[in-house]
Order: C-alpha cells, then structure tokens, then sequence
C-alpha cells in the first residue's frame, strides 16, 4: 500500500494482470485520500534507509522498486512514481526524507520511448534540487523487477551504479 508520512494507508497500486484481485481499491489517479501526483511508493518504508544514506532510486512502478531496495544492499531506497511522471509535488515529498542536495538521486523508468521521455522531464525536474541526477539504463524491453528475477540482485545493482544522464 502506498502511506503518507502519518502512516495512513491511502491506496494499493496493482499491475494490470491482477486488477480483478484489487477491484475492492479504487485504481484512480485521485480520491479523497490519494493525489497520484503527490505520493511516491516506498518513501515511508524507506525513510530511514534514505536518512542513513541510501540513493533514493526513482521507479515507474511499486514492483520496480521492491526489486531496486531489494538488490541493493542498503545502498538503494527504491520509490514509485505509479506511472511515468515525476512530478515537483512528489520531489518535495521525497525532499522531506532525504537531503537532496546531497543524494544522488537515480532516475530508473523502464527502457521504452515512454520511459526514456519521462526520464528527461523527470532529470530536467530534480536538477535545481540536487545536482547529481543520473539514470539508471536498462536493456530493451527490461524493467528493474525483471532484472531482479531473470539475472540476480548483483546484475540489478551493477547496472545502477552504471548509470549516467539520460
């Protein structure tokens, strides 16, 4: 589930093959308790790793994520933007957990031309709060959580710290 910083759970993403297992969680952009354009998946999960140092690793989706904290060891807090655009709500909310001049925040959408366009947008967004953006590139049709599954935490981990600007 995604939380907000009290804790409140506000909404439970899912991929699209499984939608008829969440039909009971509303799967839209915005209700009451959940603006898309203001939450990022795993920053409360993830607060304390990014307040201890961690590169907050910025995901298209919640699967994507898990794999990106998952392979790395502490060195990575994977976050979810739920879609493809990062937006300057979700970077002030990622400000509140971690110190953004400081980190190196990773871009890690997946490899498609929808992906590498939200990579630019998202590089050209975080550049005047930090000034080590970079992105994570991915082969062809590949994601991170992909990556975990067919290769290992280790090939997951080189390729993001091979990263460079998008």
């Amino acid at each position: 589930p995604l939380c907000q910083r009290d804790h409140r759970r506000v909404h439970r993403p899912c991929r699209r093959r499984c939608r008829s297992l969440c039909a009971e969680v509303p799967q839209q952009p915005r209700t009451a308790l959940y603006d898309k354009s203001s939450v990022l998946f795993g920053l409360w999960e993830g607060r304390s790793a990014l307040g201890s140092g961690a590169r907050p690793v910025i995901t298209e989706g919640p699967f994507d994520a898990i794999a990106v904290t998952a392979a790395g060891s502490g060195r990575y807090a994977g976050l979810a933007t739920c879609g493809s655009a990062l937006t300057t709500r979700q970077i002030a909310s990622l400000g509140g957990a971690a110190d953004l001049r400081a980190a190196a925040v990773i871009v890690a959408f997946d490899s498609d031309q929808p992906g590498r366009r939200a990579a630019v947008m998202a590089y050209h967004l975080l550049t005047p709060f930090t000034e080590q953006t970079a992105a994570a590139i991915f082969p062809a049709g590949q994601d991170p959580a992909q990556i975990l599954r067919d290769q290992g935490p280790e090939a997951l981990a080189s390729i993001l710290g091979s990263r460079s600007q998008p």
